[in-house]
Formats: C-alpha cells, structure tokens, sequence
C-alpha cells in the first residue's frame, strides 16, 4: 500500500492456521487467508515449526515456500538487510 512492499512470514504456532484454513474453508478467518495467500503476500513459512505443528504437507500443497536457513528456521536477518521492517505479532 502506497509504494510500500510486505511480505508474511508464517512461524511458530501460526504454521498451523495454514493446515487450518485449508482444511477448514468455512473458518471466520479462512477467506481472509485465502486473499492474502492468493495475493502472494505470504513470503513462506518455517519449516521447522511447520513440522512440528503437522501442517507441513498442506502448506507445500497450497505453494507456500518452506524457509530453513537457519537449521531449519528462516533467516530474518535477510529480510532486514533488504531493508524490511520486521514487525512480530
């Protein structure tokens, strides 16, 4: 929005909503992740944590990129030396 680029890094718990959503289409807040999926704003999700949450496979059948640059987990430092805003939630 207004010139300024985003991209979503699923981690942690959150790797589970990508099964969730999934499997679950009629969740209040699938079709607002189907949008943001859709759109290519989800930048990828962490291997690691979506292992361990069980939904590795879905997020590999929807075309979310698995990041593991860090034994396993993604690189934030690549991001921001991109010149992104890391923000947490």
């Amino acid at each position: 929005a207004q010139g300024h680029e985003a991209t979503l890094i699923l981690e942690g718990s959150a790797t589970q909503l990508a099964r969730t959503f999934h499997e679950q289409p009629d969740h209040p807040f699938a079709g607002l992740y189907r949008k943001v999926r859709d759109a290519g704003l989800i930048g990828g999700i962490c291997k690691a944590c979506a292992h361990k949450m069980e939904s590795l496979e879905a997020a590999l059948n929807q075309g979310l990129k698995p990041l593991d640059e860090l034994m396993g987990h993604p690189s934030i430092r690549q991001y921001m030396e991109a010149g992104y805003t890391v923000l947490t939630f």
